[in-house]
């Protein structure tokens, strides 16, 4: 009797799924402020407030800048993928099909850690920029001055953009208008290195921050429809945490003749600076205009 999965599938499954996770399923990884600390389930961000000098007092002490020091605080939520195998299936699966299987649950892992940071993003109150989308259908789609009012934003909130550490992901229809403009493709405006058609690059470098293309099921939409809200972020205002990426375990379960495949994270994410987040808000139904 069969009560063993062969070795090589169940580590093979567990490499490949973690290395899925890793590679292609975490697509806002190194977008956000890692924690100070994890104690338990609950995981804390250190904040330091903003100081100004003064002028020095000789011979005795200067004013103390007294910069707040505060904390915020998530507490971690426990996540799973699972999936069975049938053990009648295990020497007959194909290397395609092993790969699906690893494929699903290192995206669907993935996914879930992509989405909860965006959610805490659009749970907070931010400054939102928008293209006049209603219920009703109005509104422009995004549009190379909206890109333009969200770096200016960040800098009117006193957040760093030049520091390579600002992101934007933009949904299908935002990401397809905003190459379409010569600003943002035309050698003449971003070199010949800059051209954004030429290799398909993963993230656009432009005004200081990297736009990235986005699966549209990132997108959040407020309600009504002929809304999509996305984010334009700087990596010090946003916090996520995790326990490890992928916890997998292959188990045989006799009953059901087959190996049940658990995969199991934690993770938690915060708001640390609103000032450092900026709400795009478009109608997703409108024309791509080529400039």
């Amino acid at each position: 009797m069969a009560q063993e999965a062969p070795n090589w599938y169940v580590q093979a499954y567990i490499d490949r799924a973690i290395a899925v996770f890793q590679a292609k399923g975490h697509r806002l990884k190194g977008m956000y402020t890692e924690p100070a600390r994890i104690q338990a389930n609950v995981v804390n961000w250190m904040i330091a407030g903003k100081g100004e000098a003064v002028p020095l007092v000789r011979g005795g002490f200067g004013a103390a800048m007294n910069a707040s020091r505060t904390s915020v605080n998530a507490t971690m939520q426990d996540w799973q993928a699972a999936d069975w195998v049938w053990q009648t299936d295990i020497t007959k699966m194909t290397v395609n099909e092993n790969e699906a299987v690893q494929m699903a649950c290192g995206m669907a892992l993935g996914r879930r850690a992509d989405l909860i940071p965006i959610a805490v993003m659009n749970a907070a109150s931010l400054t939102t920029i928008s293209d006049g989308a209603t219920g009703t259908g109005n509104g422009t789609g995004f549009t190379l001055p909206m890109a333009l009012s969200g770096t200016q934003q960040l800098q009117y909130q006193d957040v760093e953009v030049e520091d390579g550490e600002v992101f934007c992901g933009l949904p299908s229809l935002a990401w397809n208008q905003f190459m379409s403009y010569r600003q943002v493709n035309d050698a003449d405006w971003v070199g010949y290195d800059g051209q954004p058609y030429r290799e398909g690059p993963k993230f656009k470098r432009w005004n200081g921050v990297y736009w990235f293309r986005m699966t549209d099921r990132y997108a959040q939409s407020p309600g009504p429809a002929y809304q999509q809200d996305f984010f334009l972020w700087s990596k010090r205002a946003l916090g996520f945490a995790m326990n490890y990426d992928i916890k997998s375990v292959v188990t045989w379960e006799n009953p059901f003749s087959g190996w049940y495949h658990n995969n199991l994270f934690a993770a938690t994410a915060a708001v640390l600076l609103p000032n450092g987040i900026i709400r795009f808000r478009i109608n997703p139904t409108t024309n791509i205009t080529v400039n």
